[in-house]
């Protein structure tokens, strides 16, 4: 008598066989593209510098994203040779729906700070292979036949991708790549224009009350050069406009004398700043005067005076060139009609024995789409008069062609299903 361990495992059909290489191939390309995208960006900045890093380098930046790439190894390793097994698959979904979204966001931010075509093309080729993984794996998956410890496996695959989830929203948010260059960029400007700000104010203390005609005359000459009001040395020359993607320009008001002899200024100035382009490289142009006030505006024009302060966004931003942004009640929608399907397939076969409960399953599943139609009418009618604007979405687009590639599976599956179970379609 064979033990459990040594059952054989069943002969695969050949259209089963070419899903699971699909399954197999994808889940070993999710894990390169994972450790490519790690070590691609080390060995471009290592050559740029001149600096040749140790491979200990290398090895050890792969470590933090190791959460993704060995459950793909360990899936590819798995689904080796002519057998398959369901645990492996199971890892393959779960895997496939969090990698999805994990590609998804890298792939905007990567977009967003101009990255090189190869590591763009190799997320975006990363970010659709795993519908295909999980949707090949979902197919497989159905056509073997019943194991025990089923629902264990699935729930064990389901729990590490909500883990995975919840420690990705977690980190999203603080990690400034993903919040692309435009947070960055316009908390650099500010700065610069708070120190041109301090500057000026030292520069009249200085020089008999009078602010500098110009930028020039707060920074330096050279390393031994005595300062005076002509360059006085306040401020420094570190902001690089070409990095930031922000103009700064100084005007000063009418010419006024100084105290000081040899020194004329004015008794007031004017600091703007705008993006080089405007939803690209910033979304606010900022002004500030000689009173040290701050202001800002979203409107394509020159700041001035009786704009309002700058508001900073507080929720997560993934920059891309059509500000793709990740909103709360958009997700609620989404989890929302996710949650309805996933709970009347869970009510239907929990209380197969119930003979109503194919009605119960289908006024939850009701009663959830009801609830969710409130806040989309809210958030749409919000969009109409004004107090929000809806942007397009890359992610959006790109789960829209995800649905489109697994739908189909999914679709066939519950026609068979339905027809074993006598349920409604």
């Amino acid at each position: 008598m064979t033990s459990p361990s040594q059952v054989p495992i069943p002969a695969l059909s050949s259209r089963t066989l070419r899903w699971k290489r699909v399954v197999c191939w994808a889940a070993f390309y999710s894990a390169s593209c994972t450790i490519a995208a790690n070590v691609g960006p080390m060995l471009c900045e290592s050559k740029r510098v001149g600096v040749r890093l140790p491979l200990s380098a290398y090895v050890v930046s792969t470590v933090p994203t190791s959460i993704f790439w060995l459950p793909c190894s360990w899936v590819c390793f798995r689904l080796r040779g002519e057998g398959s097994r369901k645990s492996a698959l199971a890892l393959a979904v779960g895997m496939g729906g969090v990698q999805f979204f994990l590609f998804g966001v890298v792939r905007s931010a990567a977009h967003a700070w101009d990255e090189k075509w190869w590591i763009q093309g190799l997320l975006l080729s990363a970010l659709l292979a795993q519908p295909l993984m999980a949707g090949a794996a979902i197919r497989v998956y159905y056509s073997l036949p019943s194991e025990r410890r089923d629902r264990l496996k699935l729930l064990a695959s389901c729990s590490y991708a909500l883990v995975l989830l919840f420690l990705l929203a977690e980190q999203i948010p603080s990690n400034s790549y993903v919040a692309g260059p435009i947070p960055r960029n316009q908390s650099a400007v500010v700065q610069r224009m708070w120190k041109i700000n301090q500057a000026s104010a030292d520069y009249a203390d200085k020089f008999g009350g009078v602010y500098p005609f110009d930028l020039a005359a707060l920074e330096t000459r050279g390393p031994r050069q005595q300062s005076d009001c002509r360059a006085s040395g306040l401020l420094d020359r570190g902001f690089d406009e070409k990095k930031y993607g922000y103009r700064i320009e100084y005007k000063a008001g009418s010419r006024s004398d100084s105290a000081t002899v040899g020194c004329a200024g004015s008794k007031t100035y004017a600091i703007t700043a705008r993006p080089t382009v405007l939803g690209r490289t910033g979304l606010q142009n900022f002004f500030s005067d000689e009173s040290g006030v701050m202001r800002a505006t979203r409107e394509d024009r020159t700041a001035t005076a009786s704009d309002r302060s700058p508001q900073f966004s507080t929720h997560l931003t993934i920059v891309s060139p059509s500000h793709v942004r990740a909103s709360a009640p958009s997700s609620m929608a989404i989890t929302t009609f996710g949650g309805t399907r996933v709970l009347r397939v869970l009510w239907r076969f929990r209380a197969t024995a119930l003979e109503n409960a194919e009605s119960r399953a289908a006024r939850v599943a009701g009663a959830l789409l009801f609830a969710l139609a409130a806040p989309v009418a809210i958030t749409s009618v919000m969009s109409l008069l004004g107090y929000s604007e809806p942007k397009p979405s890359f992610l959006g687009i790109a789960i829209l062609i995800a649905a489109a590639a697994v739908m189909p599976c999914l679709a066939k599956e519950k026609h068979r299903l339905s027809g074993a179970t006598g349920s409604a379609h």
